[in-house]
């Protein structure tokens, strides 16, 4: 399994292949939260 053989070369390639593990549906929930959750990040940054 290649997400075995990344773990031992680099943490960017095992995040990547957890993600592409996930069922579609999950991917857009996740990238939903992760939009919102930038969203009100980037309006607290613009409120100080």
């Amino acid at each position: 399994m290649s997400g075995q053989l990344a773990l031992g070369l680099s943490e960017v390639l095992v995040a990547a292949a957890v993600w592409e593990s996930l069922p579609p549906e999950r991917q857009r929930e996740v990238t939903i939260q992760l939009a919102w959750l930038l969203a009100r990040l980037m309006e607290a940054e613009r409120d100080e």
